[in-house]
């Protein structure tokens, strides 16, 4: 599953660790503290700030990178895909879309993940009509770039 969580990873590694040993393991709650992770995360519009403190373990700087690479590539991601699709470079436009939508995830950003991975799958499947769903995709981008402004800046 994509986006990874480490949460997830650190527990599975814990676990066989610990398979057939004379151990037992005494944390009995959740080994991050995902709650105080959440409550510090930055509430921005567009983005589940629990999912996003989650996948990366509550780390803002790691958070407030990819939200900068997000609002540079985001700018003109639409345009670079409407010119692969135009040029009948299909796996350049889906590999684009591929990438949004990991890095969407990895930032809580659901609605753009959802979207990029429908327009990756659609042109996967040479589906030619894409404009409303791209011409949506873009808005979300300028919205969420937008409402990130001011996280971008401090």
């Amino acid at each position: 599953n994509k986006p990874i969580r480490l949460k997830q990873i650190i527990a599975t590694l814990l676990h066989w660790s610990t398979v057939g040993a004379d151990v037992t393991p005494t944390a009995t709650g959740p080994i991050v503290p995902t709650d105080v992770w959440t409550e510090t995360f930055p509430v921005i519009p567009g983005i589940d700030r629990q999912q996003a403190a989650e996948i990366l373990c509550g780390n803002q700087t790691m958070f407030r990178n990819l939200l900068g690479l997000l609002a540079v590539d985001g700018r003109d991601l639409v345009g670079r895909v409407h010119q692969d699709l135009a040029r009948g470079q299909r796996q350049e436009a889906a590999a684009r879309l591929h990438n949004l939508k990991s890095h969407a995830g990895s930032l809580g950003a659901l609605a753009i993940q959802d979207l990029a991975k429908r327009l990756e799958e659609a042109i996967d499947r040479g589906e030619k009509d894409l404009d409303a769903d791209l011409d949506g995709l873009n808005q979300q981008l300028r919205d969420l770039i937008e409402a990130s402004a001011h996280w971008l800046k401090s």
